[in-house]
């Protein structure tokens, strides 16, 4: 573990964040904000959005703990698979998504988990059984220490939810009724990655639909929810490019480990056929980051592709170079990725991957299953809503996804592609004050406690 520690020059007042706060620049100045960053991409979100860099402007000081602590295995373990599989049997009934992900557990002790959840269910909510077992687990120690050694006014935790690792901190954090506050990390953390086990005091989310959804499926009150926009778009509220800018790449974004084993061969089909079709244009291929270490040099020699080197190596914090390079895109390509939300803010088009053998079961620690082709996708809720944006197209086989991009390539000016970023701005709310609003915040509850 590593601590990042940053310190106010000066102090700002907060009067030109885009809300009144209730709270004065004397009580903001030197306030301690905690950010344990249990993920690579809340680096990304955080540290590489700027945000810090803004919270230490405005008279804060911000430490940021890499790898903070999440317990022993077991409890790590007991938080991402029985625990999060109780969340999941308790929600069944919101929606298809839970639904679909316990159908995938196919092993024998899986499918024993479920059924005995599932006969609790008639008894007792098992999440809520969940949530009482985890107020008695005695609360980790370094957590405790790092609490202590830190002493925060406040806990900013950016959170996925379903791993459960920042829920150590926010114990501590609680034992000693120091205020947590929850940066959702994605637009679907909410609608099928279970419940909070330890509810944050206040909720920071993405768009409105996120609020819609921490009301409706989680209970959180109305005053308890931030709709402040996810901080590393803010990099998207920029004049996009001129009608007439170049646009020579057709934009590949990987899936991770858990999907699909042959994307390279389709990444090196589809390059080689757009190369043969429309010779101007480029494949530009970005790996999962989840795929870093893995080699990439067959590909180096394709005809027709790109690789993005930078994320080939692991988890890139720089949001302006994504948005960038999806400036110079004429559409994305894409299999279950919130880039899809990305590329829309900036009016690019999607088409959806819709074919191949999958495997999976990187989520909770199990080993891996096969689950059948990439198109069981749609049955995520929030996923099938995504699908029905203008702009949006799904591709059922190689030679549909080939046909699909070069249409795309061709809706340049096309009104569909504004229909398409107003969708996108319910999901993820894009103006470019998404950090102010989150120093607002904030500075609300350090005025107030909570």
């Amino acid at each position: 573990m590593w601590l990042l520690v940053a310190r106010a020059g000066k102090t700002v007042s907060l009067a030109a964040a885009p809300r009144r706060l209730r709270a004065t620049p004397h009580e903001i100045a030197g306030a301690r904000v905690l950010i344990p960053l249990t993920h690579p991409v809340h680096r990304r979100m955080v540290v590489g959005s700027g945000l810090v860099d803004l919270m230490t402007a405005h008279g804060l000081h911000v430490m940021c703990e890499e790898s903070p602590p999440a317990g022993s295995p077991f409890r790590r373990w007991l938080r991402g698979g029985p625990m999060r599989t109780a969340s999941y049997v308790s929600r069944e009934g919101e929606g298809q998504s839970y639904r679909y992900k316990l159908a995938r557990r196919l092993a024998k002790r899986q499918r024993l988990e479920i059924g005995c959840l599932r006969a609790l269910r008639a008894v007792t909510d098992p999440e809520g059984v969940a949530a009482r077992l985890e107020a008695r687990l005695p609360i980790d120690a370094n957590a405790t220490r790092l609490i202590d050694s830190t002493d925060p006014d406040v806990v900013l935790v950016p959170t996925f939810l379903h791993t459960g690792d920042e829920t150590e901190i926010i114990k501590a954090a609680r034992a000693q009724d120091i205020p947590v506050v929850a940066l959702v990390s994605s637009w679907d953390t909410l609608t099928c990655k279970g419940g909070f086990l330890v509810r944050p005091d206040r909720l920071m989310v993405w768009g409105q639909a996120s609020r819609e959804h921490a009301l409706t499926l989680h209970g959180f009150r109305a005053e308890q929810i931030d709709v402040v926009g996810p901080p590393h778009f803010d990099a998207y509220a920029v004049p996009l490019p001129a009608a007439d800018a170049p646009r020579p790449y057709i934009f590949f974004a990987g899936t991770s480990l858990s999907y699909m084993p042959e994307e390279t061969a389709l990444v090196r089909y589809l390059a080689a056929e757009v190369h043969r079709l429309s010779p101007g244009l480029t494949v530009w291929y970005r790996p999962h980051p989840r795929n870093a270490g893995r080699s990439f040099t067959d590909l180096l020699d394709a005809p027709g592709l790109a690789l993005d080197s930078a994320t080939a190596k692991g988890f890139d914090a720089d949001a302006v170079r994504l948005r960038q390079t999806l400036d110079q895109s004429r559409c994305l390509v894409s299999f279950f990725s919130t880039l899809v939300i990305e590329a829309a803010l900036r009016r690019v088009p999607s088409a959806i991957v819709a074919f191949g053998q999958a495997t999976g079961g990187a989520e909770s620690g199990y080993v891996d299953r096969p689950v059948g082709a990439l198109a069981d996708q749609t049955r995520f809720d929030h996923m099938r809503e995504v699908l029905r944006w203008p702009g949006i197209l799904t591709s059922k086989n190689p030679m549909d996804l080939v046909k699909d991009v070069l249409d795309q390539s061709r809706w340049r000016g096309s009104p569909i592609l504004d229909d398409l970023q107003i969708a996108a701005q319910r999901v993820a709310r894009c103006d470019g004050q998404a950090q102010q609003r989150i120093v607002a915040a904030l500075g609300e509850v350090l005025a107030h406690g909570r």
